[in-house]
């Protein structure tokens, strides 16, 4: 029995996956994003881009653009199939064994962050179906539903990758149709009672580019650096394009489907603004359609856990944390439960969830344009690969660059993050830049990604030369991997 059994726990780590334990497919994927995204939270998110003033028409057209944007995910995922390691570990290459520590820790964080906002969601859906039963809430079944949240995400989660493959599969199959149902409902009981408020920005180009920020902030960049995780049990040679392919449009499909339908119907509950999204949700349904909308809401934010849990623990062992899988699931389960508490009884969610989108953004939109540009390099402009052993040693391997610093991709990091921060304007900074010079739209994430990719890509470039690869501190990759198809 190999290390990636279903239904047994899976012990491997960020560590390598040789080529005779990979054995999954690339239609594999389609399950995994298909099931993390039928998530109840994309209907707020629609109905955020409605409050911001926009029409119906431009508003549904950011979705979708929005929801493309999670190819780029799936750009980000061949890596792991070529290396056979998580996104983490392989981001050692672009920032240096030690550099790369940073990025680790801020991935964790932001990984935590996202399970402790998807246990806070299931908390409020498993609330609002033990008040349809007849049980009277209060803060002992408030802590009661957000620990069922909990055993059943890290229950999984501890068991694995192949695990949560089998799981994701079924409750694409089950809750996508129950999806199906309450989305059907809703659209064809919509009443046109939709009225554009002025711009959010005072200008309808800016609300726009913010509308597209807060689009980015909850697709492309809220999943990038979970990609790899589950591609490295992939064939080597599986085809770049299907990956991608896989990758995007399990994601797409439902993404585009509930941030459009929160988009059209949103507005009628004032859902944008609700403490309790599923709460005002359950005001647009019939009773019949309640049962089956509160477990769809449960199971979507178990099935969106079990990708956050998985890859948090990954992250946290690329900071160099010498701890068991299992048992970093396990710790990043504490902390979230401790999290989601102070959420549920002390603070609410609209600012939980606010202030949590605009810390994430400032570091990772520059740290996934850096990742990229390097993933492109190697596989497609030199065709080097990774030397995937190399990720794992200290002090000797060819990432360990300058003291194990790459600080031509840290440089990069820090000025298209420094960019970031310049033009963000969110519930905890308000840039000069974005309020006098665009009427408050964030352009954060185009700044960040744009600034730092465009950069490190021009230093890989100017770094070439003749008959020799990465030469002085960006050091050449032995081609252990093949090229991209």
């Amino acid at each position: 029995m190999t290390d990636n059994e279903a239904f047994h726990v899976e012990h491997r780590g960020i560590e390598v996956v040789g080529d005779d334990a990979r054995r999954g497919r690339s239609i594999d994927l389609f399950w995994i994003w298909f099931a993390g995204n039928i998530t109840i939270l994309g209907i707020p998110i629609g109905a955020v881009l409605v409050s911001l003033g926009l029409t119906l028409k431009e508003a549904l057209i950011i979705d979708v653009v929005g929801c493309l944007s999670f190819f780029i995910v799936g750009l980000a995922a061949i890596s792991g199939a070529r290396a056979g390691t998580s996104t983490l570990a392989l981001s050692r290459a672009a920032f240096g064994m030690r550099g790369n520590v940073a990025m680790s820790g801020l991935s964790w964080i932001t990984l935590v962050g996202w399970e402790t906002i998807s246990l806070i969601v299931g908390t409020y859906a498993l609330l609002e179906l033990a008040n349809y039963v007849g049980i009277r809430t209060n803060d002992f079944v408030t802590v009661v539903c957000l620990l069922l949240m909990a055993v059943g995400t890290f229950s999984v989660t501890v068991l694995g990758h192949r695990t949560i493959v089998i799981v994701q599969k079924g409750c694409t199959i089950l809750f996508g149709l129950l999806s199906a149902v309450l989305v059907g409902f809703l659209l064809s009981h919509y009443k046109a009672s939709h009225v554009v408020v002025p711009p959010a920005t005072g200008h309808i180009s800016t609300t726009i580019i913010l509308g597209l920020s807060i689009m980015f902030a909850s697709t492309v960049f809220a999943w990038i650096n979970y990609a790899s995780d589950y591609t490295r049990y992939l064939p080597r040679q599986t085809k770049a394009r299907s990956i991608v392919w896989w990758t995007g449009i399990g994601a797409i499909i439902p993404g585009s489907i509930l941030i459009g339908t929160g988009v059209i119907v949103g507005a009628q509950v004032g859902l944008a603004s609700a403490a309790n999204p599923i709460k005002a949700l359950a005001t647009l349904i019939p009773t019949w359609l309640t049962v089956p909308l509160l477990l769809t809401a449960v199971a979507s934010q178990l099935t969106s856990n079990f990708l956050n849990s998985y890859s948090s623990g990954l992250s946290l062992q690329a900071c160099g944390i010498k701890l068991a899988r299992p048992k970093a699931v396990l710790l990043d389960g504490t902390i979230s439960v401790l999290a989601g508490l102070y959420a549920v009884l002390i603070s609410n969610f609209e600012s939980t969830f606010t202030s949590f989108l605009s810390l994430e953004v400032v570091w990772i939109a520059s740290w996934s344009a850096v990742y990229l540009a390097d993933a492109f390099y190697r596989l497609r402009m030199t065709k080097l690969g990774y030397e995937a052993e190399d990720l794992f040693k200290w002090k000797t391997g060819q990432y360990w660059y300058r003291n194990g610093y790459n600080w031509a991709a840290i440089s990069c990091w820090v000025v298209g993050s420094v960019g970031a921060f310049l033009f963000t304007n969110s519930t905890l900074w308000h840039s000069p830049l974005t309020v006098d010079w665009l009427g408050g739209a964030d352009m954060s994430v185009f700044v960040g990604f744009v600034v730092s990719g465009g950069s490190y890509l021009a230093v890989l470039t100017l770094s070439r030369r003749p008959g020799t690869e990465l030469t002085g501190e960006l050091k050449p990759a032995v081609a252990r991997t093949p090229p991209v198809s």
